[in-house]
């Protein structure tokens, strides 16, 4: 994930955004479902602390294709 702030104030923080708990489960049916928690870091600029982490959103998700690829070597 890429993304660009643009203010004509300066900001105090900046921030990292990363996943948690990523799990691929293949289900009873034949299918595939993703599971991961999306959190975000707010660091303080000027010292480089970590403020806090937050959570931000839980993806639950039924996979449309096939995730593990067969080494055909």
């Amino acid at each position: 994930l890429v993304g660009k702030w643009l203010s004509d104030k300066s900001v105090e923080f900046r921030y990292e955004i990363f996943e948690k708990d990523q799990k691929i489960r293949s289900e009873w049916w034949g299918g595939y479902t993703r599971n991961n928690k999306i959190f975000r870091k707010i660091i303080n600029k000027r010292t480089d602390e970590q403020i806090r982490e937050e959570l931000i959103t839980e993806n639950q998700a039924l996979m449309m294709y096939e995730p593990f690829l067969e080494n055909k070597i």
